[in-house]
C-alpha cells in the first residue's frame, strides 16, 4: 500500500490565508521527507475551511522545496478554466516538474462555487467536453472544435512565432485523475470510459465497494482493464503512541473542532450519519475517532485500515486528510512519521484482488 495526504488543511476561515499555505508546504516537506508517495493539492473557492483557488500555484512552490513525492491536483476544476488555459497550465506544471505530477481534475461539487461562476448545474457536461477539449491540445495537431460550452481552433504551427510547439513532459500527458464522493458517482464513470485514476471520498466500506463496482464497469465498457492498485482512497487519519493520546489531540484539536462545527451538520441535513448505527443527531467527533476513523495508536490504525482495505476488496493508496494543526505542529509531524515508520509495515502484507 501507497500513502498519501490531501491538502491545503481545513482549517479555520479566520486564519490568514498565507499562514494556512505555509502549513499545507510544510506538510508537503514532511511528506516528502518521510517517505509519503503522494500529496494532493484541492481547488476551491467559496468555502472558508478550505480556501484554495489556485492549486497550481501551491504545486509550484511545493516542487521547488521538496524532491521526491509526487504532487498531484486534486483537483483542477474544469468548468471554472477555459480548457485550453488549463491544458497549457497543466503541461506547464508537468514540465516545472519534471513529471513528478498527476493531473487530477473534477466538476467542482460545491453548489456556491456553481453560483459563483453560473455553471447552472452543467458542470459533469463541462468536465466531459473540457477534457476532450484538453486531451486535443496535449497531441499538439490542428483542430477546430466548437461544443456546447466552449469553441477552440487550434492553430498550425506558425514559423515565426515557433509555436504552438509545447508538449506535455509525460506522454502522452501527465496522468489523470478523478475525484468522486457520491455512491454512484458521474465523475467515477467518466473516470472509468476513460481510464482514468479514481480517488474516492467515502465514509464507509460499503460506500466505497459501490464506487469501485461503478467505475469498474465503466473501466470494462470504455475497453480498459480496472486496476485496484490505480485507486486513492481519502480518509480522516490520526496516529499517535497511543489510542488515549491520539483520540485527545483528534477530539481537543482541530480536527475534532472542524467535524463538530462544520462536517456532522453537513450530513445532518442531507439526512445521513457519519457513523453506521448512529443516528445522525447524536454524531460526535469523539463517537467517529473512536469507532469509524482511522485514529489511535500504530497496532489500532493498522487494524481498522486492514478492515476497511478487506471489505472495499483492496485500494492502492491511503490518502490522509490534511488539517490545521499549527497550534500543534509536533503531534501532527509524528502521526505522519507514525503512519509511515509503523502503519505502513503492518498494513504491507495486504494484497490485491481482481475486478
Amino acid at each position: 500500500m501507497k500513502f498519501g495526504i490531501f491538502s491545503p488543511p481545513y482549517a479555520d476561515p479566520t486564519s490568514p490565508l498565507c499562514d494556512v499555505q505555509e502549513w499545507s508546504l510544510q506538510v508537503a516537506r514532511w511528506g516528502d521527507e518521510l517517505g509519503f508517495d503522494e500529496v494532493w493539492f484541492a481547488e476551491h473557492y467559496t468555502t472558508g475551511w478550505q480556501n484554495s483557488p489556485a492549486p497550481e500555484l501551491l504545486i509550484a512552490a511545493a516542487a521547488r522545496e521538496t524532491t521526491q513525492i509526487t504532487l498531484a491536483a486534486g483537483a483542477h476544476l474544469v468548468p471554472y478554466s477555459h480548457p485550453a488555459a488549463l491544458a497549457y497550465r497543466i503541461m506547464a506544471l508537468d514540465h516545472l516538474t519534471r513529471g513528478r505530477y498527476i493531473a487530477g481534475v473534477g466538476a467542482g461539487a460545491y453548489p456556491a462555487d456553481q453560483r459563483l461562476f453560473q455553471t447552472s448545474n452543467r458542470n459533469s457536461e463541462m468536465l466531459t467536453e473540457g477534457l476532450e477539449i484538453m486531451n486535443k491540445i496535449w497531441q499538439g495537431e490542428p483542430f477546430t472544435f466548437e461544443g456546447q460550452f466552449w469553441t477552440v481552433d487550434f492553430p498550425e504551427f506558425d514559423d515565426f512565432l515557433a509555436g504552438p510547439v509545447l508538449r506535455p513532459f509525460q506522454s502522452p500527458h501527465p496522468p489523470i485523475a478523478i475525484a468522486g464522493s457520491s455512491a454512484k458517482s458521474k465523475s467515477f464513470q467518466l473516470a472509468g470510459r476513460n481510464g482514468y485514476i479514481p480517488l474516492s471520498f467515502a465514509k464507509s466500506a460499503s460506500h466505497l465497494h459501490e464506487q469501485w463496482a461503478g467505475y469498474a464497469q465503466a473501466c470494462i465498457e470504455g475497453g480498459h482493464t480496472p486496476d485496484r492498485a490505480n485507486w486513492r482512497v481519502c480518509r480522516e487519519v490520526f496516529v499517535a503512541d497511543t489510542d488515549e493520546e491520539a483520540r485527545r489531540l483528534v477530539t481537543s484539536g482541530f480536527m475534532g473542532h472542524f467535524y463538530d462545527k462544520v462536517m456532522i451538520d453537513v450530513y445532518q441535513r442531507g439526512g445521513g450519519s457519519l457513523a453506521p448505527g448512529v443516528a445522525p443527531e447524536d454524531v460526535t467527533a469523539e463517537i467517529l475517532a473512536r469507532d469509524v476513523w482511522l485514529v489511535g495508536s500504530p497496532e489500532t490504525v493498522a487494524e481498522r485500515l486492514i478492515n476497511e482495505f478487506e471489505q472495499a476488496r483492496g485500494f492502492g493508496t491511503l490518502i490522509a486528510f490534511d488539517f490545521d494543526y499549527r497550534s500543534n505542529p509536533d503531534a501532527y509531524r509524528r502521526s505522519l512519521e507514525l503512519l509511515i515508520t509503523e502503519v505502513g509495515p503492518r498494513v504491507a502484507h495486504l494484497t490485491l484482488e481482481g475486478q
